[in-house]
């Protein structure tokens, strides 16, 4: 067993991430998701390995969310790490599986969108995966960037 983690630090215009697992980092803005880090799980890699799966297979396999690197796992653990220059108003969302895993980027990008409260729009993404299936981890944060 062990523990995926997501963390930003936001300096100026830049923010500096790193992931570990199957948690994901999404920068929101004008209506569009940009997906920061990699998923790293057994479904990601099986998908990599075959991009033409059948996702219903896929959603199927019973390893589809094992986790290659994990915290806690391993006495080594592979990081990713990255930068991205934001603008002014970008949204910065940190979210577990539970939440990416039910709501595809449209629906992030609609939820988000429909309030102005982020903090509240955070809680909707969670109420609206936790009413899909609520079968996982269900986290978000999400960070307004102004200048």
């Amino acid at each position: 067993m062990g523990s995926t983690m997501v963390a930003v630090l936001v300096e100026q215009t830049t923010v500096v991430f790193t992931a570990v697992g199957d948690s994901r980092i999404h920068v929101l803005y004008d209506g569009r998701v940009d997906q920061l880090t990699t998923d790293d799980s057994r479904g990601a890699v099986i998908r990599d390995r075959d991009p033409d799966v059948d996702e219903s297979t896929l959603a199927a396999h019973r390893m589809r969310q094992g986790l290659p690197s994990a915290i806690g796992a391993r006495a080594e653990t592979e990081v990713e790490a990255g930068e991205r220059t934001l603008s002014d108003g970008e949204l910065v969302l940190l979210c577990a599986d539970g939440v990416h895993g039910e709501l595809d980027d449209l629906s992030l990008a609609r939820i988000v969108a429909t309030e102005l409260d982020i903090a509240r729009a955070a809680e909707r993404l969670v109420d609206v995966a936790l009413a899909s299936s609520g079968r996982d981890n269900t986290t978000a944060l999400l960070l307004r960037h102004t200048v």
